[in-house]
């Protein structure tokens, strides 16, 4: 699409547009408005013509999109309940927004989603096995009650076949020179409790 757009804005020189003017204009999205409203008006069907590839990727893009979502919301109607309790949710509370994309894509474009209730309530769904996130949370809670110099922040997890819930961890800017402090030495902390466990990838 982006050599289709580029390709539009060539044509537009024919008209007595200035293509890198165009191109230039980072406030502008006029032009592009045009081409997309172009697609729309019968012209992607024949980039679909020309470029089969590109049809065949979207098609299945949308598929897998569809199934994903009916995926999604199939589990949250079981799980509801469950979250209201374990989250300290109210009951009846309502999701208002959906935030998908939180993730790189795995297993056939699965990401990570953040919920937010009208309570103001957040959760956070991760589409794969949360067997060594909870086993995670034991362990630091084991520490954190035995003496840790810096307590380990613990997280309520719900563990289901494949999939999982995990409590929202809420983000809280450092006020000052000791709150600075404690989040390295909590860093620090927190180095040394994975790298006995070859631990990657952990955020």
């Amino acid at each position: 699409l982006e050599l289709k757009f580029n390709a539009y804005l060539a044509l537009l020189q024919l008209d007595g547009f200035d293509y890198k003017a165009i191109r230039s204009d980072s406030e502008s999205s006029k032009h592009y408005q045009n081409f997309i409203q172009s697609l729309v008006d019968g012209g992607f069907v024949h980039v679909c013509h020309e470029y089969p590839v590109l049809a065949r990727e979207l098609t299945r893009q949308v598929q897998q999109w569809i199934d994903l979502v009916t995926e999604f919301l199939r589990r949250l109607s079981a799980d509801i309940d469950t979250l209201y309790r374990k989250f300290n949710i109210p009951a009846g509370s309502v999701v208002t927004q959906y935030s998908p994309g939180l993730s790189d894509a795995h297993n056939e474009g699965r990401t990570v989603i953040i919920l937010q209730f009208d309570s103001g309530h957040k959760t956070v769904y991760k589409p794969k096995d949360l067997g060594p996130d909870a086993c995670y949370f034991k362990a630091v809670e084991w520490l954190n009650s035995n003496g840790t110099p810096y307590d380990f922040g613990v997280l309520k997890v719900i563990e289901r076949t494949g999939y999982g819930w995990v409590e929202h961890a809420k983000h809280l800017p450092m006020e000052n020179y000791e709150e600075a402090s404690l989040f390295f030495r909590r860093s620090g902390s927190f180095l040394a409790l994975l790298h006995p466990y070859n631990g990657v990838d952990f955020h």
